[in-house]
C-alpha cells in the first residue's frame, strides 16, 4: 500500500484557463495480479496557488529489501479507527495544537478545504494553536497494509466553533504511517460537508473496494 498527494486543477477543456484548484490524496494498494488500483481518493480545495508547484524529486533506493519495524506484526486491523475515536478526548484534554504535535511528523500535511496545504510540524502548531474548536471524529472504516506499516481511515468529522458554536461538517480521511514503535498522521484531508446556516455543500471521496 502506497500514497500519492499533491497540487491539482480543473479545466472545462485542455484550452480553458482553470477554474477550479486543490490538492488531490490518493491511496493505492497492490492487486493479487500485481496491478496498483486506489483504494480511496479524496482532497480539498483552495484559491489559485500564487507560485507552480515544486517538481516531484524521486529519491533512488538500491536495496529491494523490506525494512519493516520490529514489532508491527502485534497491531490489530481496528488499532488505527480507535486512534481516531480517542482524537475526540485527546484534543478535549490536551488541545488541538498538543495533540497533533503529537501524532504529525515533519513530513505530515493538512489538506482542508478553504485554505492552502499546511506542512511540517512548525506550521501544522501555528495553525492549530489559533484554532479554539471542538472535534468530533467519526470514522466509517479504513485498512491496514499487509506490512502494517501504512494504513488509512475515513469517516466524518464535526468541528464546533467555540467562539460563536457553530459547527461545520466535513468528511476527513487519515493516512497513519509507522514512526518508531508509535502511529503518526502522515496526511489529514478535510473535505468540507457542509456548514450550518449555510447552502448545504457535498464534496465527499471516491472509495474502490477492490481486494
Amino acid at each position: 500500500m502506497g500514497f500519492t498527494t499533491g497540487p491539482a486543477e480543473y479545466r472545462r477543456d485542455k484550452d480553458n484557463a482553470a477554474i477550479w484548484f486543490g490538492n488531490f490524496c490518493t491511496v493505492w494498494q497492490k492487486q493479487s495480479n500485481g496491478e496498483w488500483k486506489f483504494t480511496i481518493d479524496i482532497g480539498n480545495h483552495n484559491d489559485k496557488p500564487l507560485v507552480n508547484s515544486t517538481l516531484l524529486q524521486y529519491q533512488s533506493d538500491s536495496s529491494n529489501k523490506p525494512r519493516l519495524i520490529k514489532g508491527m506484526s502485534r497491531n490489530k486491523p481496528n488499532e488505527l479507527l480507535t486512534l481516531d475515536r480517542q482524537f475526540n478526548v485527546f484534543t478535549e484534554k490536551m488541545g488541538i495544537a498538543e495533540i497533533y504535535k503529537k501524532y504529525m511528523i515533519e513530513e505530515s500535511r493538512i489538506l482542508k478545504d478553504g485554505i492552502f496545504p499546511i506542512v511540517g510540524l512548525k506550521e501544522i502548531s501555528d495553525y492549530c494553536s489559533n484554532q479554539n474548536v471542538k472535534m468530533n471524529f467519526k470514522p466509517a472504516g479504513g485498512k491496514l497494509s499487509i506490512s502494517k506499516d501504512l494504513g488509512f481511515t475515513y469517516g466524518e468529522l464535526e468541528m464546533i466553533n467555540l467562539d460563536n458554536n457553530l459547527s461545520e461538517r466535513f468528511n476527513y480521511m487519515h493516512i497513519y504511517q509507522k514512526s518508531g514503535k508509535h502511529w503518526a498522521i502522515a496526511v489529514e484531508v478535510l473535505s468540507k460537508l457542509f456548514s450550518v446556516g449555510t447552502e448545504q455543500i457535498y464534496t465527499g471521496y471516491f472509495y474502490n473496494t477492490e481486494d
